[in-house]
Parts: C-alpha cells; sequence; structure tokens
C-alpha cells in the first residue's frame, strides 16, 4: 500500500501525477526537455545517465522505465543497458558518456563530490559545458524522480518487460501530452498482477542556481514553473511552511544556496523580523526542539527521509503525520518538495556554483521572492547586494 491514497493500477510516479495535476505539467516539461528537446547528446544517452542514476538510488520503476526508453531509442538494446547499470566502465558505450556517467553517479552521491578533475576528464574526451552542465541537471532531477517515486512508496511492478510498452511511448511520443493518463502508459499496467570555479563557464556575478538558469533558459521554465507551484500555489500548507521544507532538506544536503535564500524567504513570510531569522536558523539545527506545530514537526521528519532516500520513509512516519492533522494532499507534496530540493541542492552543487557566505545578498534574495515569487523573475540582473558591496566570485 502506497503511503498515500493513490489511483489504483496507476505504478510509480503515475499515481503521485494523477492526483497533483499543478505540478505533473511542470514535472512532464521538464522530463521532455531534458531528455528530448534538443541537444548534442541523443536522447538515447540522455536516457542511459537517467537510467544509471535512478539504479544507483535503487529506484525500480525509473530504471526500468528509462532504461525501457534508452532501450527503444538504441532499437530496443536492453542488453546494453542492463551492462550500464551494472558496470559502465566496461559496457559498449563512447568513452565521452563514460566520462559524463562519472559526473552523474558522483552528483547522485551529492553535488559537492563532482571535483575538477571529473569535468577536466570529460573535456578531454569531447564533452561540452552544456554537455557536462545537462549531465549534472538530469543527475539532480533524477534524485528528485527517485525520491518522489519511493518516498510515496508507489506501486512498482518489477518485471522488465511489464515497461516495454511505456519505453516505447516515451521514446517515441515523449512526456507532454495530452490525455497521458488514458495511453497505454497507464492502461497497459492495468492488466499486471503486481565557491570556487564553477566547473562550467557560468555569467559572472550571478550567485547559485542563477547563473545556470542564465546558462540554459530552455530548462529554467520548468524549474521555475514547478517550483511556483510547489512553494507559492494555492494550498493548506502556508509559502513559510513550504519554505521551511526546503531550507530544511537544503540544510541537510549542505547547500549553502539554497538554505541561505529558501530560508530567507521562509523568514519573510513570517514578517521578516530578527526572530523570524532566529527560528529558521533553530530549525536547521533542530527542528524538533522549535515552537512550530506538531504537524510541521511530522512532515520535516518525512522530509528529512526523504533526502536520506525515498525508501527511508516509513508507515510510521506517516502515521504520525496522520495523527497531527496532516492530509494525503499534505504528505505528498512534503515529500515531492524534498525531492525537489534534493535535484535543485545537486544542479547547484554539482556545477560548482558560486555561493557567497554573506546573509545580506540572501535577505535581498528572500525579500524579492517573497513577494514576487519565481515565475517571469530577470535571473540576469545582479543582486543590487552584490552591487553595493563589490563582492567578487570566490574562488
Amino acid at each position: 500500500m502506497s503511503h498515500v491514497q493513490l489511483p489504483e493500477g496507476a505504478p510509480g510516479i503515475l499515481g503521485p501525477m494523477a492526483i497533483s495535476p499543478e505540478s505533473t505539467k511542470a514535472l512532464r516539461e521538464l522530463a521532455e526537455v531534458l531528455l528530448r528537446g534538443p541537444n548534442t547528446l541523443t536522447p538515447a544517452e540522455r536516457e542511459i545517465i537517467a537510467t544509471y542514476v535512478s539504479s544507483q538510488n535503487d529506484c525500480c520503476f525509473c530504471q526500468l522505465s528509462h532504461g525501457a526508453a534508452a532501450a527503444e531509442h538504441l532499437g530496443g538494446d536492453y542488453d546494453l543497458i542492463d551492462r550500464v547499470k551494472r558496470n559502465y566502465a566496461t559496457a559498449e558505450i563512447s568513452d565521452k558518456l563514460k566520462s559524463l556517467l562519472a559526473i552523474a553517479g558522483k552528483v547522485q552521491k551529492g553535488g559537492k563530490h563532482v571535483t575538477p578533475e571529473d569535468v577536466a576528464r570529460a573535456r578531454q574526451q569531447g564533452a561540452t559545458d552544456k554537455e557536462i552542465h545537462d549531465t549534472v541537471l538530469i543527475a539532480a532531477a533524477f534524485c528528485m524522480f527517485n525520491r518522489y517515486v519511493d518516498g510515496l512508496d508507489t506501486w512498482q511492478p518489477t518485471d522488465p518487460n511489464d515497461y516495454r510498452e511505456m519505453g516505447q511511448i516515451m521514446a517515441h511520443v515523449g512526456y507532454v501530452r495530452p490525455n497521458w493518463e488514458k495511453t497505454g502508459e497507464a492502461a497497459s499496467f492495468h492488466q499486471i498482477g503486481g565557491s570556487r570555479m564553477a566547473h562550467i563557464q557560468l555569467p559572472e556575478g550571478l550567485p547559485g542556481i542563477r547563473g545556470p538558469m542564465v546558462f540554459s533558459p530552455e530548462t529554467t521554465k520548468p524549474l521555475c514553473d514547478l517550483v511556483q507551484v510547489l512553494l507559492t500555489g494555492p494550498h493548506t500548507l502556508t509559502p513559510a511552511e513550504r519554505e521551511m521544507i526546503a531550507t530544511y532538506v537544503s540544510s541537510e544536503n549542505d547547500c549553502i544556496y539554497c538554505q541561505s535564500c529558501h530560508g530567507s524567504t521562509a523568514a519573510q513570510h513570517l514578517g521578516g523580523r530578527d526572530a523570524d531569522y532566529e527560528l529558521i536558523a533553530q530549525i536547521k539545527q533542530k527542528y524538533q526542539a522549535t515552537p512550530i506545530s506538531a504537524k510541521m514537526k511530522a512532515l520535516l521528519a518525512i522530509a528529512g527521509n526523504v533526502q536520506k532516500g525515498g525508501k527511508h520513509v516509513t508507515p510510521e512516519d506517516i502515521n504520525r503525520a496522520r495523527q497531527v492533522g496532516a492530509t494525503d494532499k499534505e504528505i505528498h507534496d512534503t515529500v515531492l518538495i524534498a525531492a525537489a530540493f534534493c535535484m535543485f541542492n545537486r544542479y547547484v552543487d554539482g556545477l560548482a556554483t558560486w555561493q557567497p557566505r554573506d546573509p545580506e545578498i540572501y535577505r535581498e534574495i528572500g525579500k524579492q521572492t517573497s513577494q514576487l515569487g519565481y515565475v517571469g523573475r530577470d535571473y540576469k540582473k545582479p543582486l543590487q547586494a552584490i552591487e553595493d558591496k563589490q563582492l567578487k566570485v570566490e574562488v
């Protein structure tokens, strides 16, 4: 049984997508851009990256469905995909893809594991900055998707043959389409019984995720749409509470930029007083001892387990959250926010973006974000706090 009420017979991510259409659109658009959009990496190569990261995260649904899509792109070569998952270093793939999979595997462990040497090796094999960027983002995104699927304990058939039809649809039709829930993708399963220098050249003076967003505008829109829905859309959890979840997960992942800017945004939603910033700092240190609601504490416990890996969420975690008033929708969104920030954190850290330590910079970001949201912003515009202090990019 899944942790929340999901449609019967809808495997993996299809169940959560069916109950949360507002986030589904952004998630599908992100997958479409990352895995099928114009790129010097083929769709097969990008699906292989997604498959490898999902296998490292032990997410059955994602590794089998995207593995099937990769195989379909390669003319049905399922054996090659299995060999890549077992040991990509000995598989019959290009040296460039092997070097990119090495980077993806480091991102799966945590963005800070990517080293300049990893990037240099990829460049020596012919990888461009755009290909390295997209590898980091695909790997980070699948750390989100995997945690979303596993964190809600979705139904995941284990027979690889059950995913072949889904792989054909993903490969040949894509991820963004009308009435997806009525296509064979879902229907086929109804019959189943079970601060340093950035690693790549990014715009100067733009901290954290802002640099990669300006570098890759085609992925920026779905990313902004997703975070807008998750953190500011209509909800029984306040924007402050949702920003707290994002902040806590980012602190557990040790992402300076994300924990600082989302912590500042949470504090601004609470009033922007020094006491509000102190509360956010206490939540990051030990949320159990803070004066937040019992429901929020229970949701943060779930978020913390998602951060460790989706399978760490237990029925007992869910029951404790329900006992203090959390709804299935609130539990669902907590899992997705936590999973999403495992992606965002790895995206920011995996590219070694510039992450200032000055709290005034993040106060400005928090004020802007709490008032304007995430969509329709000019992320190329320098922050006033940076200009005023004439900060230089850290090496």
